[in-house]
């Protein structure tokens, strides 16, 4: 596996901000000709997400390694993304750094229903 040399020494000293410490990275991408390639690749992360928490993993939206595959020509191709295709995002994930103990105590949910019945009013 090839490291880059920026990389592997900031993970050395304590200061990795590009991974922030998780051991494994998804990439999502799409092709560029689907109807809404801006709007596919976050909805399957939004689940996987998901998927990752009930699972007992941490998850970190990764817009530093978005960044770079759009900065550095070539990266994107060594890691296997098709040339037709739209980078949508990076999530990296791998076992929490910290531990919830129980969540966060909430007041009760303020909530308005809004009913809209169509005629009504109209003379």
């Amino acid at each position: 596996m090839t490291r880059l040399p920026a990389c592997s020494s900031r993970k050395e000293n304590g200061s990795d901000v590009i991974f922030r410490g998780a051991p494994h990275l998804v990439i999502a991408s799409t092709p560029k000709s689907t109807p809404c390639p801006d709007a596919n690749p976050q909805i399957a992360l939004f689940y996987f997400e998901l998927m990752a928490q009930s699972m007992g993993l941490g998850t970190v939206w990764d817009g530093i390694f978005k960044r770079a595959l759009l900065m550095l020509p070539g990266l994107s191709a060594r890691l296997g993304i098709p040339e037709d295709h739209l980078i949508g995002y990076a999530m990296a994930f791998g076992k929490p750094a910290v531990q919830y103990h129980r969540t966060v105590e909430r007041g009760p949910a303020n909530v308005k229903t809004v009913r809209w019945q169509c005629g009504v009013g109209a003379g």
